[in-house]
């Protein structure tokens, strides 16, 4: 029997719904993960083409005096405009796609890949991954943890989470939900059954796609 690739899981959540724990637990079980923002990340570290061309697109401004990226700078000129907003994911999206078929090149031995996408439905990535899992929390308990965590306002709080599909709208797109409403020990105790039959999940999938 061979599969030409592992299982592909797509990890999603809303701020304040545990995901970042949930993820961190996989990597403590022993589960590969691909974590898209730290790839966006390395894309555009100094020396990268990537940043090469973010600085060709935007000027130097937007660099650093070490010659790093100024986050801030570019921000604060790609959301003030869609169209420098979209010039920017054209830039960068190409750079994201190779780096993260690098890092399954590498792996492709494995019956499974975890992918750490916060964005994932906002993006419509949805038809990347075999199954996509949305960590959940309820509202109310993911405003109050944002709150405690980044020390702001309520207000500021609600604003961050807004910024993103609302967390009902992803639980109806999800293949896959587990709900953190509680203590993180009983969230562990979730991944680990959701852990199990996946497994179930993948042994099928590799029979139905042997050769």
């Amino acid at each position: 029997m061979h599969i030409s690739h592992p299982y592909k899981v797509g990890i999603t959540g809303g701020i304040g719904t545990g995901k970042s724990t949930a993820v961190n637990y996989l990597k403590q079980m022993g589960y590969y993960i691909i974590d898209a923002d730290t790839i966006a990340r390395e894309v555009v570290e100094k020396g990268t083409d990537g940043l090469k061309l973010i600085v060709s697109t935007y000027g130097q401004g937007i660099l650093n005096e070490d010659e790093t990226l100024n986050r801030k700078r570019l921000g604060e000129i790609v959301f003030s405009s869609k169209d420098k907003l979209e010039a920017l994911n054209k830039i960068l999206h190409p750079l994201i796609r190779d780096r993260i078929s690098f890092y399954e090149k590498q792996n492709d031995h494995l019956d499974v890949i975890f992918y750490d996408v916060p964005l994932l439905f906002e993006t419509k990535q949805q038809h990347l991954y075999n199954e996509v899992l949305l960590i959940y929390a309820s509202s109310s308990i993911s405003l109050d943890r944002v709150v405690k965590r980044d020390g702001i306002s309520e207000s500021l709080a609600n604003n961050k989470i807004n910024a993103q599909y609302k967390i009902d709208v992803k639980k109806d797109l999800a293949d896959f939900v587990v709900i953190n409403d509680e203590s993180i020990e009983a969230l562990e105790e979730k991944i680990e059954n959701y852990v199990e039959n996946l497994k179930v999940r993948i042994q099928n999938w590799q029979k139905n796609n042997e050769y």
